[in-house]
């Protein structure tokens, strides 16, 4: 004997709508007092729960997209540059400039070469 299937009531179909605004599907599920599988199987058998969701969901991110933009328009800087990162491609980058200060090296001639390498203590051979 299988367990009871688990449906959300006409009550709950309405607290599900509210709260599929703002929160995830696993604090929904939290909420609800099941299982994220449960609430899965729920959307999956359901497809008018999956779509219910999934408009809530379009709908509260809207109305703060609608909150985000008023804001950057009213000249909230942080709001203008959050909105023109994530809608418009704008990203911060940091360019790092390797310089090089050593002084540049005097060409040597063969003897010259042979001359400082003895001062150092080198032998040179001919080969």
């Amino acid at each position: 004997m299988g367990r009871k299937k688990v449906e959300l009531t006409e009550e709950q179909i309405i607290q599900f709508k509210a709260l599929a605004c703002f929160l995830s599907l696993d604090q929904i599920a939290d909420y609800f007092e099941m299982t994220r599988k449960t609430l899965g199987r729920i959307r999956h058998d359901d497809e008018s729960i999956d779509t219910l969701y999934k408009s809530s969901k379009q709908r509260g991110n809207a109305r703060v997209g609608q909150a985000l933009l008023k804001s950057a328009l009213e000249g909230n800087t942080t709001a203008q540059i959050f909105y023109l990162k994530t809608q418009a491609g704008w990203k911060e980058t940091t360019i790092n400039e390797v310089v090089d200060k050593t002084p540049p090296q005097k060409k040597m001639t063969t003897e010259e070469l042979q001359a400082e390498l003895e001062t150092m203590g080198v032998k040179v051979v001919e080969i």
